[in-house]
């Protein structure tokens, strides 16, 4: 190794990494808060399974998205994460699984609708909707507010333009065809 090679450094994210990282810390946290909540004193019944059902939905989301990236270098490059003030612990309550978990089904619906047309836009969009659909569960089982839903987006077929000012937008009508008789030596008299 050369004295004045930089160290090495982690690539840079293009838009769709950044997108997918976002949903799976998104996806773990909500796990691990509702891990939490689950075991937490108070929690019983039909809430701390909904909470159960929770955390394995979205272990399995961050799974499915590909898990938390691991470039390697953390043996290398020093974590400069210890000299930052750590962030302090987020509530362990059913409210606040209810809460991350509506924010990340909206950030994840929002990235769905920006990402290009794909797997990954499809699977964004699948997560979301899964999301959405405990977030609906569990407020109703802690008569918490649920989440609001997403507009429905109009399928109205798409409008053609005239062309030429005057024109009609429709395809113009097909003529039939002529009909012609066709020659056949087979039907035809022979010829003297």
């Amino acid at each position: 190794m050369r004295l004045e090679t930089p160290p090495p450094t982690e690539p840079v994210p293009d838009a769709a990494e950044v997108v997918r990282r976002t949903a799976v810390a998104d996806a773990l946290l909500v796990a691990e808060t509702a891990e939490a909540a689950a075991g937490a004193e108070g929690v019983g019944g039909d809430v701390a399974d909904a909470l159960g059902r929770v955390a394995a939905a979205t272990t399995a989301q961050a799974e499915q998205l590909g898990g938390e990236y691991d470039s390697g270098l953390d043996d290398i490059v020093a974590d400069r994460s210890a000299s930052s003030p750590s962030a302090t612990a987020p509530e362990r309550t059913p409210a606040a699984v209810l809460t991350s978990l509506v924010d990340a089904a909206t950030r994840t619906r929002a990235a769905a609708n920006q990402a290009q047309p794909g797997p990954l836009a499809r699977l964004l969009a699948s997560i979301s909707a899964a999301q959405t659909r405990d977030a609906w569960t569990l407020a109703r089982l802690t008569r918490g507010e649920a989440p609001e839903l997403p507009p429905p987006r109009s399928r109205s077929p798409p409008t053609r333009t005239p062309s030429r000012p005057g024109t009609s937008p429709r395809p113009p009508r097909r003529r039939p065809a002529r009909r012609t008789r066709r020659w056949c030596p087979a039907a035809s008299p022979p010829r003297t």
